[in-house]
Formats: structure tokens, sequence, C-alpha cells
């Protein structure tokens, strides 16, 4: 289901903000090695992408063994179903017995204070979007009329 802007924002604003990451098969190619590394970097572009929001909930679909094995060693991540019954009653699927859903709440992640996503459940600051200084600067400009339309709510 997609939210709109101001159910967004409430959500936010009381520190309610769930969130579902879906998973594709983008590493069937790659080993291990690179399959970190990647998901380092995608780490690190989803904080600060979503630096500011006020999470309660997330929840990251797995679709294989190697996808599984990154989250299960967080003390935070919880497995919530690892799909076995769907598997039995579907019997051919391509779902293999690494898929699986987990989710991380702002409870968990006091079990794992350190992670580096822990970040995203801290609420002790005011709800925030981040912007770097130049995007600031460029949406403070005076601007007459629209010229450029970064979505279709946000034209500069």
């Amino acid at each position: 289901m997609a939210a709109t802007f101001e159910e967004v924002r409430d959500a936010n604003t009381r520190g309610d903000l769930e969130q579902v990451v879906l998973d594709t098969s983008w590493h069937s190619h790659l080993d291990a090695i690179k399959v970190d590394e990647v998901l380092f970097l995608l780490a690190r572009a989803y904080q600060h992408l979503f630096a500011g929001y006020r999470f309660s909930r997330i929840l990251n679909e797995m679709v294989d063994e190697l996808d599984f094995m990154s989250l299960r060693v967080s003390r935070a991540f919880q497995v919530i179903d690892r799909f076995e019954e769907y598997r039995r009653d579907k019997p051919d699927t391509k779902w293999d017995s690494g898929r699986a859903l987990f989710a991380v709440t702002f409870e968990t992640m006091r079990d794992d204070p350190y992670s580096v996503a822990a970040e995203l459940f801290h609420h002790s600051r005011l709800p925030r979007f981040a912007f770097t200084p130049a995007e600031q600067e460029l949406l403070g400009q005076p601007w007459t009329e629209p010229t450029m339309c970064l979505h279709r709510n946000l034209c500069l």
C-alpha cells in the first residue's frame, strides 16, 4: 500500500513510520565478497536516503541463503516467517529455504544499539528530511514558476 505525503508526515511525526523493503535476485552472479560490498554500499545509501525518518518497524524480504545470512548476524533483526507453510502448500514454487521475512523494530533495536541500522530508530532528535546544504540552497532559491520537477509534488 502506498501512503500519501500526509500519512507519511503524520506517522513520521509520531515516530510510528513503517516500511517494507522487498528484495530482488540481483546478486545471483556475484561471489559472497562482492555481495557483501554491494550490501554495504546499499545500506549506506539507504541510511542517507532515510536519515531523519522516525521508523517504528522495517520489514525486509530475503530471497536466498546469502541474504538470510547477512541479517541473521544482527541481534535486532528478527525472523518473522521462513515461508515453510507456503512451500509445503505449493511444492512447485521456486522459493527456496533461504527466503525469509525479517523485522526490526524500535524495541528490538535496543538489543543491538551499536548496529549501523540503529540510527534509523533514534527518535530523540526532531524529525528532519536529509537535505544536503546544496539541496537546501537550491530549495531556498526564489523561483517564480516551476522549472524543474523532481517529483509530481516537488517542482522547482
